[in-house]
């Protein structure tokens, strides 16, 4: 659990961790 892949976090994390993922990718894209 140190280093977990974005894609990995994505499908553990699931609807949570993706929205957040999302939101931050969305940010930083801006």
């Amino acid at each position: 659990q140190l280093f977990i892949p974005q894609r990995v976090s994505e499908e553990r994390g699931g609807e949570e961790g993706g929205k957040e993922e999302k939101k931050r990718r969305r940010e930083e894209g801006k």
